[in-house]
């Protein structure tokens, strides 16, 4: 449980669905979510209700590509 403490870059990374309902749309949810972590990546995808799923995973970005 200590380590996972430790490791804050695993703070960020979470699944949640996203309520449409309450004023924000989702577009601008996820825009704001990519000006506040530039290194957080934003995936959307939608369940089988039609509830739009966020999930947001830490990626570092370098300045040379590794691969």
């Amino acid at each position: 449980m200590f380590w996972q403490l430790q490791n804050d870059k695993s703070i960020y990374e979470k699944e949640y669905i996203f309520d449409e309902t309450l004023g924000q749309s989702l577009m601008s949810h996820v825009e704001d979510i990519k000006s506040r972590f530039p290194d957080l990546e934003v995936l959307v995808r939608r369940d089988r209700d039609g509830y739009p799923i966020v999930k947001t995973q830490y990626k570092p970005k370098y300045k040379y590509n590794l691969d």
